[in-house]
């Protein structure tokens, strides 16, 4: 009876989370034509839907979001660590933003269309020059009154801790004098779920198509989104990584308890 109810769950997520999707894509594409005179205007109708289209697939998702803190007004940068695909969907739902993402999430099923689509900036982590190509379109997003988030991590984790931060996509901030966000993301599954480091955080060698299908069998779970209070601004980029390093981890509260549980 479970496995049952597992698979019809799949299976109405999967058929409404299409009917979302393109429904709000042909909103956004008429929209799009209607404003295409306006950069401006159609950069606020982009940030929009895709917020818009966020909260909706986060809640067929059974994302149940709790938020502390104060959001940051853009232009901004936000750094975060990092834990899942659903990272993405979760701060854009609260978020008007773009996303620094490894360059592999372009060609994930959905999130990486959309994520395109909706402008994110992608880098090739094992290029040191795409460093310079990413700073630039970063200080580009910037002048347009854009937010950033940076995952600086470099990679998603189980939720054990907050691996240390890469500092190269900090130097643009450095460079500008642009004060630096911090959040914490965490997620929890309820009492007779599977435990959200295996079943929510993608990480390691894990497959995306059978964790999102695992996923999409869980009744619901919570996503915890925990804005810091103070903004840093650093001349050096190292110590700016550190200092944004030791504030995530102030806020942060761990997925899973034991590391080698990862």
């Amino acid at each position: 009876m479970k496995t049952l109810l597992s698979t019809a769950r799949v299976v109405f997520r999967l058929l409404t989370m299409g009917l979302w999707t393109a429904s709000v894509y042909i909103v956004w594409q008429l929209g799009g034509w209607l404003l295409r005179g306006s950069p401006a205007k159609s950069l606020h109708w982009r940030v929009g839907i895709f917020r818009t289209w966020s909260r909706g697939f986060a809640r067929l998702l059974g994302m149940r979001i709790a938020v502390q803190g104060p959001p940051p007004v853009p232009p901004y940068i936000l750094v975060t660590n990092h834990l899942s695909y659903l990272d993405i969907i979760l701060l854009a739902s609260q978020l008007g933003c773009t996303f620094v993402s490894r360059h592999d999430v372009a060609a994930w099923p959905v999130v990486g269309h959309l994520t395109t689509k909706m402008g994110a900036i992608y880098i090739d982590r094992t290029t040191r020059k795409d460093v310079v190509r990413v700073g630039a379109a970063i200080a580009a997003a910037l002048h347009r009154g854009e937010g950033v988030v940076l995952f600086a991590e470099g990679t998603s984790s189980c939720g054990a801790r907050v691996h240390a931060l890469k500092p190269s996509l900090l130097e643009i901030a450095v460079q500008a004098g642009q004060p630096v966000h911090y959040a914490s993301l965490r997620y929890r599954t309820p009492p007779g779920e599977p435990p959200a480091h295996l079943a929510v955080c993608w990480w390691g060698d894990m497959g995306f198509f059978p964790h999102i299908l695992d996923l999409l069998k869980i009744s619901k779970f919570e996503a915890q989104l925990n804005y810091g209070a103070e903004i840093l601004r650093e001349t050096d980029r190292k110590l700016l990584a550190q200092k944004l390093h030791a504030r995530i981890t102030t806020l942060f509260e761990p997925v899973v308890e034991m590391e080698n549980a990862c």
